[in-house]
């Protein structure tokens, strides 16, 4: 009976053994990331494209008129100092295109307004009449635009007779400074007008 015993310990002690081995030898089961995938690396992603290139905010328009642009226009009825009065409108159109950058932005032809800042007639032998007047808009398709521009002063000569009282004739030296029909007028714009947001707003233009 001490016989069986022993021999079935040994079976048991002996099955524990290679159980025990074979514990030993299983590989370690590899562990997953928690994402399932592998993750990239910061320099990895792809760039974004929603920026805006550094030279292209240098890129000019040509939809403004810089400051120090010339305008020519030539007027559609005469101007003289012995009827205008200050607030006085004119019409006048553009003699030569408006170029910016190779670009013409503004077509000749196009519709003015010259308005007379200053006036004065002569009312005496001595003092010439004179005119101080500014260009005011410029009707680019179907807005007229509001623009700031240099002015132009002007003033009569003296009378060939002081002692007369009659007053001088529109073709010789008189006292009335007059712009006729057609006369060519150069100004200079003052300030950089954007034609593209720019608008009129001086309800006192017609």
């Amino acid at each position: 009976m001490n016989r069986a015993w022993m021999r079935r310990a040994g079976i048991a002690l002996f099955l524990a053994m290679l159980s025990l081995m074979g514990a030993c030898e299983r590989p370690p089961e590899a562990t997953s990331s928690s994402g399932g995938e592998s993750e990239k690396m910061p320099f990895d992603r792809q760039p974004r494209r929603g920026g805006v290139s550094p030279t292209q905010a240098w890129v000019p328009s040509a939809t403004k008129l810089p400051e120090g642009t010339t305008i020519t226009v030539r007027l559609q009825s005469a101007l003289s100092s012995a009827s205008a009065h200050a607030g006085d409108t004119f019409i006048a159109t553009l003699d030569e295109p408006v170029v910016i950058e190779g670009q013409t932005v503004i077509a000749s032809g196009t519709p003015a307004t010259v308005r007379v800042l200053e006036a004065k007639n002569s009312n005496s032998s001595v003092e010439p009449g004179y005119l101080r007047i500014v260009l005011v808009t410029l009707k680019v398709g179907d807005r007229p635009i509001m623009i700031e521009t240099s002015s132009i002063f002007a003033k009569g000569g003296p009378r060939e007779d002081p002692n007369t009282a009659s007053p001088a004739s529109s073709g010789s030296a008189h006292e009335d400074i007059v712009f006729d029909a057609g006369r060519r007028l150069t100004f200079r714009i003052a300030q950089t007008v954007d034609l593209q947001n720019s608008d009129l707003q001086d309800s006192t233009i017609h």
